[in-house]
C-alpha cells in the first residue's frame, strides 16, 4: 500500500503531466490571493494603532477601558477648550503635541527651558505655520490683551509660565501676561505657584510639593481653519505636516543643539505617527535586504539553478498572500499587525531550508544513470516530504498555540504565522518540487 506521499509523487509523474500540475498550482494559489486582496478593496490594511497592540480580552482589561470612557465622556472642559468654543469662525483640525524630556535630572532647568523656548521658536517660524495655526476670534482678542486677530493662538507650553512678561498697570499694579515673551523668571517661585494652582499638567507624575523636579514636560499647538473651508483643507494640513516632519521634527535630535532636552511628537491626526512607522518598516526593509542577499546567494549556490532560486521566491510570496487571504476571508481579520509583517522573514528561512532538505534527497545517485529523474523525485518526494511533515506540523503547533493567548494581536499573529508555515509547506511539496523535476 502506497503512502500518502508516495501517492501524490506517482501521481505527478505517471497520471498527469508535471508541468499542467504546477500551472495548475500557481493560478489556484494566485487566484485565492486575488480573492483576499479583493475583500480588502485591493489593499493592505495595516494596523498602527499602538494601544491596539495592548488589548487582551480579560475581565480587568475590559472594566478598565470602561472606566476610561466613562471618565473621557464625564471629563469637564479645561481652560484651553473653552477658549476653543469661543472660536466660533474657526475650526480646530489638529493638534500637535511635543514632548519634552531632559537629559539631566530635571526639565525645569535655566538649560533646558531656554532649549525648550529656542525649538518653540523654530517650529513657530517654520514656514507655513502662521497660515496652518488657529487664529483667534475677536472675541478672544478682546479677553486677552496683546493678542492680535492676525496672531496664532498661544499655545499650551511652559514658555508662556516661564517666560513671562509684566508691565505696569494704570493703578500701577504690576500685570502678568503668560505670553512667553518676557525673561526667565524665578523657576522655584514659578512652580511652587504652579503647585498652589494645581497645575500639573507640564510635570510628570511624581511632581509634588515635597518634589519639584520633573523629567518630562510637554507643549500642544492648535492648527485649523475657518469654518468655511474647503474639503481639500485636510490635504494642505497633512502635506504640510509631513514637510515640517522631514525638515525639522525628523532630524532635531540628531543635530546636538539641543543638549539638554530630547524631543518627541505626536499629532492627533496620526498623520506623523504613522509616517514613522512606515518609514520604520522600510528601514528595517532595507537593512533585511542584506540578509535576503546572503539566502539569495546560498540559494544559487545549492540549487545551481537561477530558474529554481526564482521559483523558490515565487513560492514564499505566494505562500504569504494565500495566507493572507485564509487571513481576511476565512479568519474574518480585517487589519495586518506589523507582527505579521515579520512572518515574511520567518517564512523565508524555514522554505529555504525545506527545499534544501528536498534537493539533498533528489540529488541522490544523480551520476547514476539506473536512476532516472522521476524515479528520483519519487524517492525525494516521499523521503523528504515525510521528513517536512514533522518539522511543519511541530512548528505550525508551536504558532498556533499562540492562539490561546488572550493579547489579540498575538493571537492574529499565531493564526497568521501557523497557517502560513502550513502553505509554506504545501509550495515547496506542490511548486518547487515539481519545477525540480521539470528542469532536470
Amino acid at each position: 500500500r502506497l503512502s500518502p506521499h508516495a501517492a501524490r509523487a506517482r501521481a505527478v509523474v505517471r497520471c498527469c503531466c508535471p508541468a499542467l500540475f504546477l500551472l495548475a498550482w500557481v493560478l489556484l494559489s494566485i487566484g485565492l490571493s486575488i480573492l483576499g486582496f479583493r475583500t480588502t478593496d485591493w489593499g493592505l490594511q495595516l494596523d498602527m494603532d499602538i494601544e491596539n497592540y495592548l488589548e487582551a480580552d480579560e475581565p480587568l482589561m475590559l472594566n478598565l477601558k470602561a472606566v476610561e470612557v466613562a471618565v473621557e465622556e464625564h471629563h469637564m472642559p479645561n481652560e484651553t477648550q473653552r477658549r476653543l468654543q469661543e472660536s466660533s469662525q474657526a475650526v480646530a483640525l489638529w493638534t500637535l503635541d511635543i514632548f519634552y524630556e531632559a537629559t539631566g535630572t530635571t526639565i525645569f532647568s535655566p538649560e533646558a527651558l531656554d532649549e525648550i523656548r529656542s525649538f518653540e521658536k523654530e517650529l513657530i517660524s517654520f514656514p507655513g505655520y502662521a497660515t496652518k495655526c488657529l487664529t483667534p476670534t475677536a472675541q478672544y482678542v478682546a479677553a486677552y490683551p496683546g493678542l492680535s486677530a492676525d496672531e496664532c493662538l498661544p499655545a499650551e507650553t511652559v514658555v508662556n509660565v516661564f517666560y513671562r512678561s509684566a508691565e505696569v498697570a494704570a493703578d500701577d499694579r504690576i500685570a502678568r501676561r503668560y505670553d512667553g515673551r518676557g525673561e526667565l523668571a524665578d523657576i522655584n517661585a514659578t512652580l511652587s505657584d504652579m503647585i498652589a494652582r494645581g497645575v500639573y499638567w507640564w510635570a510628570d507624575k511624581s511632581f509634588n510639593a515635597r518634589n519639584r523636579r520633573s523629567k518630562y514636560t510637554r507643549s500642544k499647538f492648535w492648527f485649523g481653519a475657518e469654518e468655511n473651508a474647503g474639503a481639500d483643507i485636510r490635504e494642505a494640513h497633512v502635506e504640510w505636516m509631513l514637510a515640517l516632519r522631514s525638515q525639522l521634527l525628523k532630524h532635531v535630535n540628531r543635530r546636538g543643539q539641543y543638549k539638554h532636552i530630547a524631543i518627541a511628537y505626536y499629532d492627533s491626526m496620526r498623520v506623523l505617527w504613522n509616517e514613522d512607522i512606515l518609514n520604520t518598516l522600510r528601514h528595517d526593509a532595507l537593512w533585511s535586504s542584506g540578509s535576503c542577499v546572503v539566502i539569495l546567494a546560498f540559494m544559487l549556490f545549492e540549487l545551481r539553478s537561477i530558474v529554481l532560486m526564482l521559483v523558490a521566491i515565487v513560492g514564499v510570496l505566494l505562500s504569504f498572500s494565500t495566507t493572507y487571504y485564509v487571513y481576511v476571508a476565512v479568519a474574518g481579520y480585517t487589519d495586518m499587525t506589523i507582527l505579521n509583517f515579520l512572518s515574511l522573514f520567518l517564512v523565508t528561512g524555514i522554505a529555504v531550508d525545506d527545499l534544501f532538505i528536498f534537493m539533498g534527497f533528489y540529488r541522490q545517485d544523480e551520476a547514476d544513470a539506473r536512476w532516472t529523474p522521476r524515479m528520483r523525485f519519487q524517492r525525494a518526494y516521499v523521503k523528504s516530504g515525510s521528513a517536512m511533515l514533522v518539522t511543519t506540523v511541530t512548528t505550525m503547533a508551536s504558532f498556533l498555540s499562540l492562539c490561546l493567548s488572550s493579547m489579540r494581536v498575538v493571537r492574529s499573529f499565531g493564526m497568521f504565522m501557523g497557517t502560513l508555515v502550513a502553505l509554506n509547506y504545501l509550495n515547496v511539496m506542490a511548486m518547487f518540487a515539481t519545477s525540480a523535476l521539470l528542469v532536470d
